[in-house]
């Protein structure tokens, strides 16, 4: 049952994660620049953290995999 465990969270659980941050920040941004300046403005810094977000994952997860 481990190793199901670990499969799900090193297969499937991690890689959604991360590139759920990537997707957000897309959809932020394009929804925003409809809006008015400030409203892009805070779309483009919440959708900058989000993919901040999935590169931190990702270097974690490298990290994890190379020990």
């Amino acid at each position: 049952m481990s190793g199901l465990k670990t499969f799900v969270l090193q297969e499937l659980l991690k890689p959604t994660i991360r590139r759920f941050g990537s997707f957000a920040a897309g959809y932020l941004v394009s929804v925003g620049m409809d809006d008015g300046l400030a409203s892009t403005i805070e779309a483009a810094t919440i959708g900058a953290a989000l993919f901040a977000v999935d590169l931190v994952l990702s270097a974690l997860n490298r990290r994890g995999s190379s020990q």
